[in-house]
């Protein structure tokens, strides 16, 4: 306060009044509170149905792997199968079903260095 606003205050005389900046500043903080818990919440949200997301996956990769195997041991059997049966050799020559060599092994890195 300068000298003449604490002159007029000891006089007793009421100026206009002033602005205090308290309820625009609260409000203002009060939102951003706000907005921030909002965001909290969806972030938590998103992070539990992520979770949930993985464990599904992983349910559906194993039921893959299952149905995978399943599936490569019927063919296993289908290929026997036709060399003595007619219409598994039928099925086969069809659908051209064909048994790959197993798949390797990789080189180990020092092999690739040389």
């Amino acid at each position: 306060m300068n000298n003449n606003t604490m002159m007029r205050a000891a006089a007793g005389e009421i100026g206009p009044a002033t602005y205090s900046p308290f309820w625009p500043l609260t409000l203002a903080l009060a939102g951003l509170i706000l907005l921030l818990s909002w965001n909290l919440h969806g972030a938590v949200r998103q992070s539990s149905n992520l979770r949930l997301l993985e464990v599904q996956l992983g349910q559906a990769a194993a039921q893959s792997a299952q149905a995978e195997q399943k599936l490569r041991a019927m063919l296993s059997d289908l290929m026997e199968l036709a060399t003595q049966d007619a219409v598994a050799a039928t099925i086969i020559r069809k659908y051209q079903i064909r048994q790959n060599a197993p798949a390797m092994a990789p080189k180990a890195a020092s092999s690739l260095s040389d």
